[in-house]
């Protein structure tokens, strides 16, 4: 390799072993945030139930019902988790791989099931089970969310272009 793209190799590297420990932290920001989101409502809300079982269900029924709205930024959480493990490869120089392009496709993958869970998913859910809502699901989509739903197809599709590159990779490797 030549010096040329030996140091952009090692900065990548560098910058891939710091950027795993911001998936870790943005990983345990969205599970601690989506937590007080699903928590917090009803303990708010706690002394005004009614005693019994039906005050115990209507408690119950509202985490569910939070839980159903907190469903995305579980999904986004997760997926920095797994993120992390690509960020783990690359900053120990295993760039093309399977396991690598593997997890870059799952990453936009990932995204776009939180954004089916924020968009069509979660809404639907929680109009039946906190509203009593029945018929059409609930579809709420804004212009951000369609750029989000293309950044995760744009991924997705890295993936898939690193994955060929990664077979066609080990495939030289064994030729050499």
């Amino acid at each position: 390799m030549t010096l040329a793209a030996s140091a952009p190799l090692a900065r990548a590297q560098k910058l891939a072993a710091a950027c795993q420990v911001i998936a870790i932290i943005a990983a345990i920001v969205l599970f601690v945030s989506a937590a007080l989101d699903v928590f917090l409502p009803p303990l708010a809300l706690l002394g005004g139930l009614e005693p019994g079982w039906a005050g115990a269900a209507a408690f119950i029924n509202l985490i569910g019902a939070r839980a159903i709205l907190a469903a995305p930024v579980i999904i986004l959480a997760s997926v920095c988790l797994d993120l992390r493990k690509v960020l783990s490869d690359y900053a120990e120089g295993r760039f093309f791989t399977q396991r690598a392009a593997k997890g870059v496709r799952k990453t936009g993958e990932g995204v776009l099931w939180a954004m089916a869970f924020k968009c069509v998913i979660s809404p639907t859910l929680y109009g039946v089970i906190a509203e009593g809502a029945r018929g059409a699901p609930d579809v709420r989509i804004e212009s951000f969310d369609l750029g989000l739903i293309a950044l995760g197809f744009f991924i997705m599709m890295i993936g898939r272009v690193l994955e060929a590159a990664a077979a066609i990779k080990a495939e030289n490797d064994e030729i050499v």
